[in-house]
Formats: C-alpha cells, sequence, structure tokens
C-alpha cells in the first residue's frame, strides 16, 4: 500500500505515524492510514510477547536482568527460548524470531509488500506464543504443586 511520502517517492509516509499516535491518542481527528496501522499492529505484536516472555524466562530464573542490559536483549530472549527446555520452548522461539524480522520491516522499510498477509501472520504468531506461555505457566505451577510438601503447604496457604 505504497504512498507517496511527500516527497514524490511511492513509498510509506513516515509522518502517517504521528497521525496514528495523535488520533489513538484524542489529539487528532485525521484517520490514520490502513499502511501505518498494520505497521504499528506488527509492531504491538511482537513487543507484546517479546516483553511477557521475557518477564516469563526472569520469573522461571532462566534469565537475570543484567544479561538484559546490551543492545541484544532481543537476541538473548529469543535464543534462550530457541535453546530451551523442550519443543514448546522452542516454538516460542522461531515464532518470535518470524515477529522479529516482521517488525523490523513494518518499522525501518519505506516499502513493505504482503504487509496485510504478515499482519494476518504476526497476529497469529503472538496469540500462538501466548497460548503457549499461559500453558506453561500452568504446567509450572501444577508441578510445583504435586511436589508442595505439608511445610510448603502452610506457608503458601499463609501467604494467600
Amino acid at each position: 500500500m505504497p504512498s507517496d511520502n511527500g516527497e514524490g517517492l511511492n513509498s510509506f509516509n513516515w509522518m502517517e505515524y504521528l497521525t496514528l499516535a495523535e488520533y489513538i491518542t484524542g489529539f487528532g481527528s485525521r484517520e490514520p492510514s490502513r499502511e501505518a496501522l498494520c505497521r504499528s499492529a506488527i509492531s504491538r505484536a511482537y513487543y507484546s510477547v517479546l516483553c511477557y516472555s521475557r518477564n516469563y524466562l526472569l520469573r522461571a530464573g532462566e534469565l537475570i536482568p543484567e544479561e538484559l542490559t546490551s543492545g541484544s536483549s532481543h537476541e538473548v530472549i529469543i535464543q534462550r527460548w530457541i535453546k530451551g527446555r523442550d519443543k514448546m520452548w522452542r516454538k516460542v522461539g522461531v515464532d518470535l524470531n518470524r515477529l522479529r524480522r516482521y517488525r523490523k520491516r513494518a518499522d525501518y522499510e519505506d516499502e513493505y509488500n504482503n504487509i496485510e498477509r504478515e499482519l494476518h501472520l504476526s497476529l497469529k504468531y503472538a496469540r500462538r506464543i501466548f497460548e503457549i506461555l499461559e500453558s506453561l505457566e500452568s504446567v509450572s505451577y501444577t508441578h510445583l504443586r504435586a511436589h508442595e510438601t505439608s511445610l510448603h503447604l502452610v506457608c503458601r496457604l499463609l501467604l494467600e
């Protein structure tokens, strides 16, 4: 969906992101272009699962905050999932990596062919990652409860 970017070029008009920001905050009345909406949705889908999966790794003790201080924190998170415990962990990593590629295209490339297709894939992969992480969390809790001793039970009940 290329448009005139104000310079006579047939590519994304980056000012559309400002129009989008103004529109969603109520500071503007002009609706943003479909392409700006798609690009933003692809980016947000990626960041939603990146941050959620990062927090999962931190809670599980699979990642320490110091590992996230470099400029490569996205890669650290993705690789931790890819090299993870089992097939489900690897699926999270592979899907995160796909989403990251789509996000980079959405955030940086002037021309984005197949944007609608990749938007639908981004939403599909993000939803699948959330579903996997939710199932991992419930399995982790069930696993912990299965090994709970009477002392742990008393402590847990006092904390609840």
